[in-house]
C-alpha cells in the first residue's frame, strides 16, 4: 500500500471539513460581537409531491 493511499483514510471528509469550516466562521463571527437572533430550519411541505424517474428527479 502506497503512503498516500493510506494517508487518505486519516483526513477529514469534504462534508466533515465543510462542518468545521463553517464552525470557526460562527465562532469568529460571534467573538467579534455578531449576534444570532434566528436559526432557520427545513420546512416541512406536506402538500408537496415529487416524482422521481431514474436519476432525474422531477417537481
Amino acid at each position: 500500500m502506497s503512503a498516500t493511499a493510506g494517508s487518505a483514510i486519516n483526513q477529514p471528509r469534504s462534508h466533515e471539513l465543510l462542518r468545521q469550516q463553517i464552525k470557526q466562521q460562527i465562532e469568529q463571527y460571534l467573538a467579534e460581537g455578531g449576534q444570532i437572533r434566528r436559526l432557520a430550519a427545513p420546512e416541512f411541505q406536506p402538500q408537496r409531491s415529487v416524482s422521481v424517474r431514474g436519476t432525474l428527479a422531477m417537481d
